[in-house]
């Protein structure tokens, strides 16, 4: 049903009133709060701003305070790390010295060592360990000792390095942050509420993780700083340590330097008085030997006077036993006759028993004049060995090398300060010249032992190449000293080291034939014949060794002289005990020797029948080029010639065995090797020399007289008659000493291989020079020793082989040299052996003080210095 629509209801006057009342006090009330809010937010804002204004300065302050406070830090960081870096580089330096220290030791215990070496070259009683041994040695463990100790302050320098490169590190990682947040607070020291780009940003008063506290900032850079102090302070003690060290060692060395100068010069004193000494005794033995001999001669002619009564007695007798019948009857004069034979039987037996004691005491006497001999040579053989080494000179460098080495060692001084007050890297000048001295004792020993033993340009010369100590180069061949030029290196090699065992020329020339002997059966052996020229500079003679006629052992085969030739020629004119000659060939025949170039030519130009198993492999076939070859039968003939005390002995060690071999109840000997005066032919320019009859050299001198004399050209260099001839195959060396000396030899087995006939006891080849060969047409060594004031060339010598013209290419070589006089060290042999067939001329010269050696063709012949 439809709701009825009622009226509003009315209020009262008073209720109206009541209400508007009610509005009007509501609105007051509303008006009123809203007043206070205003006032109330007024002064919130000017509160806000005014606080919003001291916070932003107050943070400007600490953001200033953290700037001055950081670039404090890094301050202090950068002067530390520039301390830093100063005591590195100086401690890079004092790596540099010390390397340089322990590479300049390196060089006298070389010397030391090769010194040590040296003397073990001694030989009987005189290698003894002496007190120059004793210091030698212990200067070696001083070296080492001391290269040990700096080897360690080495390492210590490397870690010392890296340690301070580590802190190093730390502090410029340290200075890089410090400078980045000096970059990022100077940016936000500088913003402002007008600055552009700035921005709301998300969660920014959030706490990083990785962030530390200020406590933890200050102690990370404050540990950089002691960690840098604390490595620069290690290197400052590093680098003290280092220089005590140096100036201690090079005290050190110093002083055993002395030590040892001190004992050469004891060593030598006391060896030289022995050797007087022994000398003296040997005066008195060989007195006491002639006047044995006297008593021998005495005694023998009184036993042979004894002779006549005896004989008067001895016929008085028989002629009595005729008287007839009665009349033989035992008279006063029987029984006397008898008496008187009994007393000259007696008498003469006496005499004997008298000189059977002279001969044994002359025997005795002998061998003790060999013994004294042998001592002598071998206390001559210490003495050059000790004057060769004493070579301890402090003065060898000039002032000016002296500033550079020590310009070297000392440190830049310009360095800047560190805060010690000291020059960062500068050394005192007395460490400067401490340690210039080590450097120059270093070198000192270096210079010595290059004159000593170093070796040259050419295979095993020694001292050829490089510049000797005084400055000046040498070309291959010229030699300070003595040189050897032989046509096996090994040879020439053995001659050198005779040299350096303190062995005159004769020496090295005996031993390098008799290692030729060895290595060159095919042109020489033990059964060959030599012929020698020697020329004294001491004396001014030239003696000839002559081999004589050629001899015949058996039919077609010579009669071996080389043996007692060459220890006669050593005996006369040697210095070293004539075993230790042998020790090199016997070496070489007992571990053996490689076949060169020349031996392994003949062989396999030569027939092997007679050469095997020697010089054969298995199958026959010659042996070939570095084929290792051994001859202990030949060794066991060299050691017994080393024992026999007389040349005649050592040919008859080779005889005995030989006449076995062939059957001979004893080898016919003829004349022996002699030592003759050389011939002599002056000429405007000097003297020459050769050797005599039936060598070659008479005809060299006609030739050469004759081409002197002639006005017109010189002979030609092969005459037909030279050239028709046969060329035996013959075998030179040459040795020259710095004071003039010279030494030439040439052997010959008349071909090649000689007879070809190989003794199986001795594994001797033996010649087929027979009587009726040419024994010396292939022999014609020249010496040539000039005028005193000659400027040019003080002594040359030629010795040639391998042609049938000899002494003609030998004539022209001198004509060429007179012609064209030139210093050994501009040319050499100016005519060639090719002109008269294949040969080879040797030549040898001493000139200013230098010996000089060199072959045709150039290169054939290896040739040794000293």
């Amino acid at each position: 049903m439809a709701k009825l629509l009622q009226q509003p209801p009315k209020f009262l006057r008073a209720e109206w009133q009541i209400a508007n009342k009610n509005q009007y006090h509501r609105a007051e009330a509303q008006r009123s709060r809203s007043e206070r809010l205003v006032a109330e937010s007024q002064r919130l804002v000017d509160e806000i701003e005014k606080t919003t204004r001291k916070s932003q300065s107050d943070v400007n302050k600490k953001l200033e305070q953290r700037l001055e406070e950081v670039r404090f830090w890094k301050k202090e960081l950068d002067g530390k790390l520039e301390q830093l870096v100063y005591a590195t580089e100086d401690l890079l330096l004092y790596q540099t010295r010390l390397e340089k220290a322990l590479e300049s030791f390196k060089e006298p215990l070389r010397i030391t060592e090769k010194c040590l070496e040296y003397r073990e070259k001694r030989v009987g009683i005189d290698l003894v360990h002496d007190e120059v041994e004793q210091e030698l040695i212990k200067e070696e463990e001083i070296i080492r000792g001391v290269m040990t100790l700096l080897t360690r302050t080495l390492e210590e320098t490397r870690e010392q390095i890296r340690l301070n490169r580590s802190a190093k590190y730390n502090l410029e990682k340290d200075l890089r942050d410090k400078f980045t947040a000096i970059t990022i607070d100077d940016i936000c020291f500088s913003l402002n509420n007008n600055s552009p780009n700035i921005k709301y940003s998300e969660n920014v008063v959030r706490v990083e993780p990785n962030s530390v506290s200020l406590e933890d900032w200050q102690d990370f850079s404050n540990t950089n700083v002691e960690k840098a102090d604390k490595q620069r302070n290690n290197s400052l003690t590093l680098k003290a340590l280092v220089d005590r060290i140096l100036s201690q060692t090079a005290n050190d060395l110093r002083r055993q330097c002395d030590v040892v100068d001190t004992a050469f010069k004891n060593g030598l004193k006391e060896t030289k008085d022995a050797r007087d000494t022994l000398a003296l005794h040997l005066d008195k033995v060989m007195e006491e030997i002639a006047s044995q001999e006297k008593n021998i001669v005495v005694l023998e002619k009184a036993i042979l006077d004894q002779e006549g009564p005896a004989k008067v007695a001895h016929t008085r007798l028989e002629t009595r036993t005729h008287r007839p019948n009665v009349e033989l009857c035992r008279d006063v004069a029987q029984y006397r006759l008898i008496k008187e034979v009994g007393e000259i039987t007696h008498n003469v037996a006496r005499l004997k028993e008298t000189l059977a004691q002279a001969q044994a005491e002359l025997k005795g006497l002998n061998r003790r004049q060999l013994a004294l001999q042998e001592e002598i040579q071998i206390k001559e053989n210490t003495i050059y060995i000790d004057e060769k080494l004493q070579v301890w000179e402090p003065s060898l460098e000039s002032e000016e090398e002296e500033e550079e080495i020590s310009e070297q060692l000392i440190p830049d001084a310009s360095r800047p300060h560190d805060s010690s007050g000291n020059k960062a890297g500068h050394l005192p000048g007395v460490w400067a010249q401490l340690v210039a001295a080590l450097l120059l004792l270093a070198v000192s020993f270096s210079l010595a032992v290059r004159q000593l033993c170093s070796s040259g340009a050419s295979p095993g010369t020694l001292g050829s190449g490089a510049a000797p100590a005084s400055g000046h180069s040498h070309r291959p061949g010229m030699y300070h000293h003595s040189a050897i030029i032989s046509p096996a290196a090994e040879c020439s090699r053995l001659g050198r080291e005779l040299f350096v065992a303190g062995g005159n020329i004769v020496d090295a020339g005996v031993g390098a034939a008799l290692c030729l002997a060895v290595v060159h059966p095919h042109a020489t052996g033990l059964g060959a014949m030599y012929w020698g020229l020697f020329h004294n500079s001491s004396s001014g003679n030239s003696t000839a060794l002559t081999s004589g006629p050629a001899q015949t052992l058996a039919p077609g085969l010579g009669l071996p002289t080389a043996l007692p030739a060459l220890h006669m020629l050593h005996t006369h004119f040697g210095r070293l005990p004539w075993p230790h000659l042998l020790v090199g060939p016997i070496s070489l025949a007992q571990k053996g020797f490689l076949v060169d170039t020349s031996l392994a030519s003949a062989l396999a130009a030569q027939d092997t029948k007679g050469l095997c198993p020697l010089l054969c492999h298995a199958n026959g076939t010659p042996l070939g080029p570095g084929t290792r070859v051994t001859n202990t039968k030949l060794a066991a003939v060299l050691h017994k010639a080393s024992l026999a005390p007389t040349p005649d002995l050592s040919g008859d060690a080779l005889l005995s065995l030989l006449a076995e071999d062939l059957g001979l109840e004893g080898p016919s000997v003829g004349p022996r090797p002699t030592l003759e005066p050389a011939l002599q032919l002056p000429v405007p320019q000097g003297i020459l020399f050769t050797t005599p009859s039936p060598s070659a050299g008479p005809e060299l001198l006609e030739l050469l007289e004759a081409s002197l004399q002639s006005t017109g050209p010189s002979p030609a260099p092969c005459p037909a008659l030279l050239q028709a001839a046969a060329a035996p195959r013959s075998s030179v060396l040459a040795t020259v000493d710095s004071g003039g000396s010279v030494l030439l030899l040439t052997s010959s087995l008349n071909s090649s291989f000689g007879s070809g006939h190989l003794s199986p006891s001795t594994g001797v080849l033996l010649s087929n020079l027979v009587a009726e060969s040419a024994a010396g047409a292939w022999a014609c060594p020249l010496i040539f020793r000039g005028i005193s004031d000659d400027t040019e060339v003080d002594v040359l010598g030629l010795v040639a082989s391998g042609t049938p013209a000899a002494a003609t290419v030998m004539t022209h070589a001198l004509l060429s040299h007179l012609a064209r006089p030139q210093t050994p060290d501009q040319q050499g042999p100016t005519e060639s052996p090719r002109a008269c067939g294949q040969g080879t001329l040797l030549q040898v010269a001493a000139h200013t003080e230098h010996a000089h050696v060199s072959s045709v063709p150039s290169g054939c012949c290896p040739f040794q210095g000293f």
